[in-house]
């Protein structure tokens, strides 16, 4: 059962990471994709990606401050994302969101090491 934890904290962990790469790589590649339709639904991806790895941090039961900076982060991206066509300071906090969920993820980690063997 700690594998798999670690196993779906690492995959947030790499998730929120590869998401932030993709916001950040989305202006400098926007005309050389801007016929792919498919870079714009991997953000949808990496949420659903996100979504099972927050799902599997709550089963857990990590400590409240953990579990609060996990659901929180991943809360205001997705109204980040939601409102990035209208609100002009939506995306660079995207990035801070993605932040918060790749720290909460490492912090999840690093508690799960220090559990005991279940």
């Amino acid at each position: 059962m700690k594998t798999f934890f670690n196993n779906s904290n690492y995959m947030g962990i790499a998730s929120a990471t590869l998401c932030v790469v993709h916001c950040i790589l989305t202006p400098f590649l926007l005309i050389i994709i801007a016929k792919y339709e498919w870079w714009e639904n991997l953000t949808y991806l990496f949420l659903a990606v996100s979504l099972y790895a927050v799902y599997e941090a709550i089963k857990a039961k990590p400590p409240k401050y953990i579990l609060s900076l996990i659901c929180g982060s991943y809360v205001l991206l997705i109204a980040f994302l939601l409102l990035e066509e209208t609100w002009y300071l939506a995306e660079p906090l995207s990035y801070i969101a993605s932040l918060g969920l790749v720290i909460g993820h490492v912090l999840n980690v690093r508690h799960c090491k220090n559990c005991i063997n279940e």
